[in-house]
């Protein structure tokens, strides 16, 4: 492990000496590193499970502890690449996903679209939010969003979506609260938002593309337009926005 630890110090004098590369390639080189540290932990591992002399044992405990510290800091490069958009880029065009903790099925009954729908209708009313291109999947949902303060627009979003969904849940399907049960009580949407800024054409044509064929390639529809809950769909169910040319 010790060569792995020595990797991941190259890496580190890498981000020093070159601060100029973009934030997203710095996260990816930083989780690329404990990747590999974690692919030789288990491979310690499973050498040691061959073994059953009192030295193998205390390499096996040493390999899971190290296993255990490279994969908390792993989840938190993830996690601080695409939990929060970075101030000084507040104000913008994103696309964001909003995932269900679990990944469970849940929007697809007891009227749960429309809760995401009436939220998003406000903010559009209230909170100047404009939206180029959505999706609502069965347990996430992709936007295509402008706004002057994107992450109070997704904290207000996820937390009205939250209180509304437990009310629904508790109401209609009371066994289901232990999914999202966490520390703080309940947990609905997963932290992260996957931001990612549009900043040419070429991308936001990119992501409009992938969120209208979402649905088709998850085998839900055959054409985009089919999916009721999506901006594809001729029924227009939220108002859109379109880029100025």
């Amino acid at each position: 492990m010790t060569g792995c630890y020595k990797e991941g110090k190259v890496i580190q004098i890498h981000f020093c000496r070159f601060k100029v590369l973009p934030r997203t390639i710095r996260f990816a080189i930083a989780a690329y590193s404990l990747h590999r540290s974690i692919l030789q932990s288990n491979l310690i591992l499973q050498a040691c499970s061959l073994k059953t002399s009192c030295f193998w044992n205390r390499q096996k405990q040493l390999a899971l502890k190290q296993r255990r510290y490279y994969h908390a800091h792993l989840y938190s490069i993830l996690m601080a690449s695409s939990l929060r958009i970075r101030n000084d880029l507040n104000n913008g065009l994103y696309f964001v996903t909003c995932t269900v903790k679990n990944w469970y099925y849940i929007f697809d009954r007891c009227n749960r679209w429309n809760i995401l729908l009436d939220s998003l209708k406000f903010c559009q009313q209230h909170k100047n939010l404009k939206i180029y291109a959505w999706v609502f999947m069965l347990n996430h949902i992709h936007l295509l969003v402008e706004s002057g303060n994107m992450n109070g627009f997704l904290r207000d979003f996820k937390t009205f979506t939250s209180k509304e969904m437990k009310q629904n849940i508790l109401a209609n399907e009371p066994r289901l609260l232990t999914l999202f049960e966490s520390k703080n009580g309940f947990q609905f949407w997963q932290p992260t938002n996957m931001p990612e800024k549009i900043e040419t054409i070429r991308f936001f044509e990119q992501k409009y593309d992938y969120i209208h064929f979402n649905p088709v390639r998850k085998s839900y529809v055959n054409n985009p337009a089919h999916w009721r809950y999506s901006s594809a769909n001729p029924e227009n169910l939220l108002e859109l926005s379109y880029l100025e040319s």
